[in-house]
């Protein structure tokens, strides 16, 4: 970015000097060149210091892998890769004939079952009323052998019963899960399944790889220096390495209070300062710009980009780093930053 401002300054002095008439001697020259070092490098540390800009920023978003919750042979794969789709719509489907069989078998055990319960307590009662008409003098009678097994036929059953519910329940939601649908707004971008493949619900061996459309997030790395003019809620602007020459609004919503770099694994390897976001802070922007709507879908996943964020201090430089940002944008048309 400073090579920009250097570049703006010379193009000025060779207009002033062609359009005046200024000659070039011992006096013009060394002024022009001091006066530039002074205004360029006071302009520069000014402008870097209030109005922060990061050539370092990058489109993130979250990936699921795709499991079935059953095992089965696929049927259809009802969808094609890369393409947007809704929540709730049909990713593939597996057989489901084996799960219908087992709700039909448990349906019918419980239809069982609950009339052999039906049976035990008719039974119960007719059994109470016998001793009730042969020994009605007594005001309390201990319950005979016949009545205890009665009601243990009773508690039986219904034990039965319900252990044939709780085993239909599963067998409905086994025979639900044969159709696999997305569980959010996204993007199908791998697909390893195709009919007549068995698929079981193994994590290390997903079905598809599915990009979660509400996890996008934009995230420029900033040194550490610059985090004092940095704060949520500032405004923000952000250019894209493959969208030359649009600029788009943003807001800064959060700066992320930890940094990779420092963490530490209990392994047998040594520290790696090799990556290239080495000390620097993460801070994640909201695209505001209606306009990048009309975009966002010719904006490849995981795009580069760059960032600057406008501070309250010294607004009256915020045009300048706007120009600046903007002339960084144009030069991708031939010569990407990244």
């Amino acid at each position: 970015m400073d090579w920009l401002i250097t570049l703006s300054y010379l193009s000025i002095c060779v207009v002033i000097f062609r359009v005046f008439g200024i000659p070039f001697n011992r006096w013009t020259v060394p002024s022009a060149i001091v006066g530039g070092a002074i205004l360029v490098g006071s302009l520069t540390l000014m402008i870097n210091y209030t109005h922060p800009y990061s050539d370092s920023s990058k489109q993130y978003f979250v990936t699921t892998p795709i499991v079935p919750v059953v095992q089965g042979t696929v049927l259809s794969v009802d969808i094609t890769e890369n393409t947007r789709i809704n929540k709730g719509d049909i990713l593939f489907r597996i057989d489901p004939l084996p799960y219908q069989n087992k709700v039909a078998q448990l349906t019918a055990q419980i239809v069982i079952a609950k009339q052999q319960y039906l049976s035990a307590r008719e039974l119960s009662k007719e059994e109470l009323s016998k001793e009730e008409l042969s020994k009605p003098e007594l005001s309390e009678q201990k319950p005979t052998t016949e009545n205890v097994d009665n009601q243990e036929d009773i508690d039986i059953t219904k034990a039965t019963i319900d252990d044939l519910n709780a085993q239909l329940n599963e067998a409905t939601y086994n025979l639900r899960n044969t159709i696999v649908r997305a569980h959010s707004d996204g993007y199908v971008t791998q697909i390893s399944v195709f009919p007549g493949l068995r698929v079981v619900p193994i994590p290390l061996n997903p079905a598809m790889l599915f990009i979660q459309e509400s996890s996008f997030k934009y995230v420029s790395w900033y040194p550490q220096n610059k985090i004092l003019q940095i704060k949520a809620g500032y405004r923000a602007e952000l250019v894209f390495d493959a969208l030359p020459g649009k600029v788009f609004a943003a807001e800064v919503t959060k700066v992320l209070p930890n940094i990779a770099d420092g963490e530490m694994k209990a392994n047998a390897s040594l520290l790696d300062l090799t990556s290239p976001h080495v000390g620097k802070v993460p801070v994640v922007f909201e695209i505001k710009d209606l306009n990048f709507e009309q975009y966002r879908d010719l904006l490849p996943l995981g795009a580069y980009g760059q960032s600057a964020v406008y501070s309250e201090e010294f607004e009256e430089l915020t045009i300048i780093r706007k120009v600046l940002l903007r002339m960084s944008s144009w030069a991708s048309y031939v010569l990407p930053i990244h």
